[in-house]
């Protein structure tokens, strides 16, 4: 199967169109970057999920209020990881006795090390992405998953939801193969956002991947 390739030049078209529409989402979250208010946290939460359509409230058994505390409780780590890129954050959204949030954690997390603190450290795991991670990438170019087998053969998916660095070092790796920096120009943003509008249900553009054209729907 030949595999998708991208360049820097598609990577950002692609990204301007999906990126720069969010202003009145991205606006509210910078001006209320910290997660140490209850009624700000529960305002970005709602935001976060009406955009991603991750259904928060119907997934989640008492429903948005119960994350807002949980985050609100643990601001201080939450914060300081986040802004300094450190992926272990994503845990620090388990509740116990309650069920995964880890696919929103690491959208909340994304989005606020993106346009809080203007780096590029995270994924947000989707399912879209997920499911088409293997259009991209050469089976040489396979890092090791989580425990440390499958380098160089397969993309192990089940262990995306073990390791989220496995699913960021897999991504990575489809930048590299295509001569591109993943510490570079919000390349993981990029990236992310370029894979999902391409395969989601109703693409947002049709793209040659020969010339490197997106010619948007």
């Amino acid at each position: 199967m030949t595999k998708i390739t991208i360049n820097q030049k598609v990577l950002d078209e692609v990204d301007n169109k999906i990126h720069n529409p969010k202003k009145y989402i991205y606006d509210y979250i910078k001006r209320n970057g910290k997660n140490d208010n209850i009624d700000a946290v529960v305002a970005k939460i709602l935001l976060i999920d009406f955009d991603h359509n991750t259904q928060l409230s119907s997934h989640y058994g008492e429903g948005i209020e119960i994350i807002a505390k949980h985050i609100v409780s643990n601001h201080k780590s939450i914060d300081v990881k986040i802004s300094k890129g450190d992926i272990s954050v994503i845990s620090d959204f388990d509740i116990p006795n309650k069920a995964s949030i880890y696919s929103f954690a690491t959208k909340y997390c994304q989005i606020h090390n993106d346009i809080v603190y203007n780096r590029d450290d995270f994924y947000k795991n989707d399912s879209v992405v997920r499911q088409n991670i293997f259009r991209y990438i050469d089976a040489k170019n396979i890092p090791a998953d989580d425990k440390g087998k499958n380098k160089g053969i397969k993309i192990n998916e089940t262990a995306f939801t073990r390791s989220y660095k496995y699913y960021i070092d897999v991504l990575d790796a489809i930048l590299r193969q295509n001569h591109l920096d993943p510490n570079k120009h919000n390349n993981r943003r990029k990236l992310d956002h370029f894979i999902w509008a391409l395969h989601r249900t109703n693409p947002l553009f049709k793209y040659n991947n020969l010339t490197f054209e997106a010619t948007f729907i």
